[in-house]
């Protein structure tokens, strides 16, 4: 998933260097951070629900303190985003993304951007696979 993220940022910021880890120190700007939290929760016998927040990181060039770039930048990921990454043969809804500036100079942008997804372990039990959906509707009066 991170991969899908780094690659759609690099398509939009070709010059623009995407960490997938933590890089305390000599990192170059501007650049993207990634992260990803989750917290897994079982549903039933075979199926996870995983609740999680892909983290990004913006930080700008040292010294450069323009709203407007910051304010272009936060514009373009949300629109790189907000509809959804597709992950492999999976699409990826993202339930919202929210955006916030910080640092010494307002020069560091954080997006948040929750999202669900399904898990199955194993093989599904027969009894708990639909096999027919039968409906029958009735209709009284003029339709």
């Amino acid at each position: 998933m991170l991969t899908s993220v780094r690659n759609a940022l690099k398509g939009a910021y070709p010059d623009y260097k995407v960490y997938l880890e933590d890089v305390k120190d000599n990192f170059e700007n501007p650049c993207f951070f990634l992260g990803l939290t989750s917290v897994v929760s079982q549903e039933n016998t075979n199926l996870y629900k995983n609740n999680c927040t892909l983290h990004i990181t913006f930080f700008t060039e040292k010294g450069r303190i323009d709203a407007l770039f910051l304010y272009d930048v936060k514009d373009t990921v949300t629109k790189l985003f907000r509809h959804g990454l597709q992950v492999g043969n999976r699409f990826l809804h993202f339930t919202s993304v929210s955006t916030e500036t910080e640092g010494e100079d307002a020069d560091i942008i954080f997006f948040n951007l929750p999202f669900i997804y399904y898990d199955a372990d194993g093989q599904q039990d027969e009894k708990y696979l639909m096999q027919h959906i039968y409906n029958h509707y009735e209709t009284k009066g003029d339709l």
